[in-house]
């Protein structure tokens, strides 16, 4: 297998794929019930079962997420918002920017891994 950071392509296809579940559409633009939002902390990834989205845990707040997509020449595109805001303001949707270059408390990340 082979692993990379996550591309925004990528996040968007995740996006279309829940937005086919009847389910859990709601929650692309309101992911309060969906993740971490209104808490001081960031949590353990997978420690709460409700996050989860198709069997994949904690796309929405908790932690921004870096992706590969560029932003412009210095930044590079952050997802899915992060534990101190709100899920209507920063749902699993939200998208924001980050300089690549500076680490921080309220950024993480995904790996794409193809097998």
């Amino acid at each position: 297998g082979k692993s990379t950071l996550c591309y925004g392509v990528q996040w968007d296809a995740v996006m279309r794929w829940i937005n086919r579940d009847s389910n859990l559409s709601r929650y692309l633009t309101d992911s309060t019930e969906k993740g971490n939002y209104g808490t001081n902390n960031p949590i353990p990834t997978g420690s709460n079962e409700n996050y989860k989205m198709k069997n994949i845990y904690d796309m929405a707040g908790n932690v921004w997420e870096w992706t590969m997509e560029a932003y412009n020449t210095d930044l590079r595109v952050i997802r899915g918002g992060y534990y101190v805001y709100t899920g209507s303001d920063f749902p699993v949707t939200g998208r924001s920017d980050g300089d690549p270059y500076r680490s921080s408390y309220d950024i993480g990340f995904r790996v794409a891994l193809y097998v």
